[in-house]
């Protein structure tokens, strides 16, 4: 059980806060309420609670409370956050960051108390590119396809798709903490070796959920459905529900962010009219800070501030959203940017909030503009998986190619690319198609086989109209959405089945097997025309011929 200590003059927040922690009573516990004294310091002293709520505090007082706390976050609720960040930013340059400054305007009690109550006053680390997540993947053998599709099998440990629920693989081995102390010996039982293999693999699974996976969703030309693949992925992986043995939580939390600054559409979708907080609201307080003397490395904000303050909770999905404001980076943030001389600020900020981002979140997903530029490749190398929609046609092959060449000086790209194949294949292109990729693979070691296709359907452009998830519904959708996330994190049950591409696969497969065999034969038939027509010329025919 966490504890907390409520200070400050806001009557209304104390109340507010009072009614709402009733509900979490099993998880919180207010150990004492009053306004700030000398009482107060040596209840704090006495206590050590876990956080302490007020709505402001100067700077005497927070030294006050800070020399008799060892492990104490404050939490700071008010309309003027400005004002806490001038207070707090002098405590950051000294190398204290346990504060969290939260929007009163922005937030419910509730909401609050449900942060605290997840919250783990963790260091943060700044984000470099030797700290980027960078899996090892095998290139797949063929055949061409290598597609994963939730399994509707029903039993104790799974849902049905007919429920709308996404079915997780919540298997774990029944000796979780197993361990062999013994050397392996060839007398070792088959028993102890099912064990130890269950244990790696599950071992790998809840280290894969512990790392958050970053997902760039990216394609070289614009209306591949990459906005629609981006909400959908996050959309699976935040409705998600976990065994308690794989997360404490029993959840993912997710979080969907917009970086096509250029023709970023991400809101309209999710039907945000106005979004506030922002994309740019995030970068204004952290140039603020930076302002204020705080180098950039230093600035830290802690995960209930951040998903209150600069996050949009949608109200028909669990997951978090990170979007842009209406047009263009303002004008006043990139006079901000150019006065502190840095030509690679901008991208500093983003890698940044990339940093913030995983130690928030499980998963991050980020919808991305059609060009390949350094936004874009710092995405690439902080990302676990790049998903790339392609439509069937050569057009887009060719846009493939161009991408895996641009890409080429940093080849790993290629085996974080997951492409999936949208808008169903037309007749004349299917061949074809099918040719031009398995060229593409072999000048690009590691490319992945095509993953999974997507029929056009109507619902899609329904859905999205609505604002509304083809992923929470049984469609044929859905089940190309959860290949996806069964290649991003493997925790889906999952089974092999054929489609489109497959089916075209084999047929040409059947057909050259057919042109072989036709060739064999006709090769036979003319060798043994040869021999019969050797047979019947006899030695005075020959010597005919020769007079």
């Amino acid at each position: 059980m966490k504890s907390l200590i409520i200070t400050g003059t806001d009557v209304e927040l104390n109340n507010a806060l009072n009614r709402a922690i009733t509900n979490y009573s099993k998880e919180l516990e207010i150990v004492y309420a009053s306004p700030y004294s000398s009482d107060l310091i040596e209840n704090i002293g006495f206590s050590q609670p876990d956080f302490i709520i007020a709505d402001y505090l100067n700077e005497e007082q927070i030294k006050a409370i800070l020399e008799v706390v060892i492990k104490t976050t404050i939490v700071f609720i008010s309309k003027d956050t400005n004002r806490t960040n001038a207070v707090i930013s002098n405590f950051n340059k000294e190398g204290v960051f346990t504060f969290i400054n939260l929007d009163k305007s922005q937030i419910t009690p509730k909401s609050v108390l449900e942060q605290l109550i997840n919250y783990n006053a963790n260091g943060y680390k700044e984000v470099t590119e030797k700290d980027d997540y960078i899996p090892s993947t095998k290139p797949v053998e063929n055949p061409i396809v290598e597609e994963v599709v939730v399994s509707t099998v029903e039993d104790n440990n799974e849902t049905s798709l007919q429920n709308n629920e996404v079915v997780v693989d919540n298997t774990l081995s029944k000796e979780e903490a197993y361990t062999v102390n013994e050397e392996v010996t060839e007398e070792k039982s088959m028993e102890n070796f099912v064990r130890e293999v269950e244990h790696k693999e599950n071992s790998e699974k809840i280290t894969n959920i512990s790392q958050c996976q970053i997902v760039t969703v990216y394609s070289k030309k614009g209306g591949t459905g990459k906005t629609t693949f981006a909400k959908e992925i996050a959309n699976i992986f935040a409705n998600a529900t976990l065994s308690k043995r794989i997360s404490e939580k029993g959840t993912l939390e997710t979080c969907l962010v917009d970086f096509d600054f250029e023709r970023g559409n991400l809101r309209t979708m999710l039907g945000i009219t106005n979004p506030n907080p922002n994309v740019y609201t995030l970068i204004d307080s952290i140039l603020s800070k930076m302002e204020q003397g705080i180098p950039l490395d230093k600035i830290y904000y802690s995960e209930p501030e951040f998903k209150i303050n600069y996050c949009i909770r949608l109200k028909n999905s669990p997951m978090y959203v990170l979007c842009l404001g209406q047009g263009d980076i303002p004008k006043r943030l990139i006079e901000r940017m150019m006065a502190f001389g840095d030509d690679e600020l901008f991208e500093r900020i983003i890698k940044k909030i990339i940093g913030i981002l995983k130690s928030c979140f499980n998963v991050v997903v980020f919808d991305t503009s059609a060009d390949y530029n350094d936004i874009n490749d710092i995405l690439f190398r902080s990302s676990s998986k790049i998903i790339y929609p392609l439509e069937p046609t050569l057009l887009d092959l060719d846009n493939l190619k161009t991408t895996l060449d641009e890409t080429k000086n940093s080849n790993y790209i290629t085996t974080k690319l997951i492409p999936v194949v949208n808008k169903g294949f037309k007749s004349r292109f299917n061949e074809s198609f099918v040719d031009v990729y398995e060229e593409i693979m072999k000048h690009n070691d590691g490319l992945r086989n095509v993953v999974a296709t997507a029929s056009y359907s109507p619902e899609v452009v329904t859905y999205n109209n609505n604002y509304g998830f083809i992923a929470m519904n049984t469609t044929q959708f859905k089940t190309v959405v959860i290949a996806l996330c069964h290649n991003i994190l493997p925790i889906f049950k999952s089974r092999n089945l054929s489609d489109n591409i497959k089916v075209i696969q084999k047929k040409k497969e059947i057909e050259r097997k057919k042109a072989k065999e036709l060739e064999i034969k006709e090769a036979t038939k003319k060798l043994n025309e040869e021999k019969k027509n050797k047979k019947k010329t006899t030695p005075k025919d020959k010597k005919q011929e020769e007079v």
